[in-house]
């Protein structure tokens, strides 16, 4: 079960950017972290830029991008100004290895509504879900787009749930 921060029902992140642009997040350890995610980037965030850290033995996943937004709710409207997005994101050469320790649920990587991102290079090893969820959010009216997933090593996922996948 997933323990959500009480402003805004999205998972608890032990390091939060929300709002900022142009920041980089590089060379950084990440271990022994109870949150359901490690670091996490939304609330019209753009210019984010995480590589090369090593991300191990966490509570939950390494890397949440965007907002899940809650159950049932309406995904962000197309028509938000550019501004107000999430967007221009990427994850590159992080090492991420056992992750989701209590959070079984939680991803590696997480990508929520966000528009023109980048995963790469990035290596995934022994997670209890999936290793990269990407492309959140159904139907045709959000920005969610432009979210590109290449050449990452993603090896011993889906240990103890079993409809994800090492992309999901």
């Amino acid at each position: 079960q997933a323990v959500a921060n009480s402003k805004d029902g999205e998972p608890a992140t032990n390091v939060a950017i929300s709002g900022c642009t142009n920041i980089r997040v590089q060379g950084c350890t990440f271990s022994h972290l109870g949150a359901v995610y490690a670091l996490g980037a939304d609330g019209a965030s753009q210019g984010i830029v995480v590589s090369n850290n090593t991300f191990f033995d966490l509570s939950g996943g390494a890397v949440k991008l965007g907002k899940s937004g809650e159950r049932g709710a309406p995904p962000p409207d197309p028509a938000t100004p550019v501004a107000q997005q999430d967007r221009g994101y990427l994850v590159a050469d992080n090492l991420m290895t056992g992750s989701t320790q209590e959070y079984s649920s939680a991803n590696p990587i997480f990508v929520g509504y966000v528009a023109d991102t980048y995963l790469v290079h990035n290596t995934i090893h022994d997670t209890r879900y999936s290793g990269i969820c990407a492309g959140w959010g159904w139907g045709l009216t959000s920005y969610t787009r432009n979210i590109q997933i290449m050449n990452n090593s993603i090896t011993k996922v889906m240990q103890l749930l079993s409809d994800g996948g090492g992309v999901y």
